[in-house]
């Protein structure tokens, strides 16, 4: 993202939360299915629902969906809905 002119920030704290990736502070990319060794505090249902609170847009991608094609990963994650 940062190669296609993007601001990209990894483990941002938005509203209390961290982040995956906070992009052109505007949008959070959530990237599911990497299981940390600490539990987390929030779900993520209510993670995003806070998140699209505070004024950001969550786009989320599986870290499958990314090991196997990451073009199609950012070209859905950059698309202007």
């Amino acid at each position: 993202m940062r190669e296609l002119g993007h601001e990209v920030q990894a483990g941002s704290t938005v509203a209390g939360l961290n982040t995956d990736l906070l992009v052109d502070k505007k949008f959070v990319v959530e990237i599911d299915g990497l299981e940390d060794n600490v539990r987390p505090t929030v779900s993520n249902m209510k993670k995003q629902a806070i998140l699209e609170r505070s004024g950001f847009k969550v786009k989320r991608i599986t870290y499958r969906e990314w090991k196997y094609s990451p073009k199609v990963c950012l070209d859905r994650v950059l698309i202007e809905d």
